[in-house]
């Protein structure tokens, strides 16, 4: 295995190592904290998604399936949630996402020069 292959390699390897991907869980406790810190029910978080323009046909209910862990929150939803009460699903996230992202790039850019991996 060539130098470049065995660093790509081991992108790969950490990139695995690394994926911080929260449970549903640990999603819904923080949509419960950001909604309480704006001082909503999860009656009015639900009025505001459905109003929201985005189509999200949203209702106490859902906010509560969301906030135990037992509903997916889905991409969309999440970007419309930060607009209305500053949700992301956690610290550091961003950065993490970054990191691996420019890793993937990497392993990317070696696969289509052909490695040999």
């Amino acid at each position: 295995m060539t130098e470049r292959a065995l660093t790509v390699y081991a992108e790969v390897r950490l990139l695995g190592a690394h994926m911080n991907t929260p449970t549903d869980e640990q999603v819904g406790e923080s949509l419960r904290d950001a909604r309480e810190a704006c001082g909503l029910s999860q009656r009015a978080l639900g009025d505001q998604m459905r109003e929201s323009g985005h189509g999200h046909e949203w209702s106490q209910p859902t906010v509560w399936a969301v906030e135990t862990g037992r509903r997916h929150l889905r991409w969309t939803e999440a970007v419309t949630l930060n607009r209305l009460v500053g949700f992301s699903i956690g610290s550091g996230t961003n950065e993490t996402l970054l990191r691996e992202a420019a890793a993937y790039r990497r392993v990317l850019a070696a696969l289509s020069e052909g490695s040999g991996l």
